[in-house]
C-alpha cells in the first residue's frame, strides 16, 4: 500500500520541482501533473506528483495522517484535526444509509 503525502513546492523545473513537508525536502517528478508553481501543494505517492491540491485539502490530508499517527501510538484524542467534520449535519450520501441502520 502506498499512501499519498501532501507536499508544498519550494522549486519548480521541468519536469521535476523540489518539495517539501515537514522538516524533508524531496525532488518529486511532476510529469503526470504537468507544470507547477513555487507555493503549490501536490499530493505526492513514490517521489511523483499525482495530483495538485488546494492548501485547504492539503491541510486536511496533513490533519488525517497526523490523527492515524497519533491513534497508531495510542492516542485518541484527535477530534480536533477533524473540524471540518465535526459540524456536519449528515452523512455524505453513499453512508447515509448507515445512519438509518442504526436509528432501527
Amino acid at each position: 500500500m502506498c499512501i499519498g503525502i501532501p507536499m508544498r513546492v519550494v522549486e519548480a523545473h521541468s519536469h521535476f520541482a523540489i518539495c517539501e513537508s515537514g522538516d524533508r525536502q524531496k525532488r518529486v517528478n511532476t510529469l503526470f501533473v504537468g507544470e507547477v508553481e513555487v507555493g503549490q501543494w501536490l499530493l505526492v505517492f513514490l517521489d511523483s506528483a499525482r495530483e495538485i491540491l488546494t492548501e485547504e485539502q492539503a491541510i486536511q490530508l496533513n490533519n488525517a495522517l497526523l490523527a492515524v499517527d497519533q491513534a497508531i501510538n495510542g492516542n485518541t484524542d484527535v477530534d480536533h484535526l477533524f473540524s471540518d467534520l465535526i459540524e456536519r449535519d449528515r452523512l455524505p450520501p453513499h453512508l447515509q444509509h448507515l445512519s438509518r441502520e442504526n436509528d432501527g
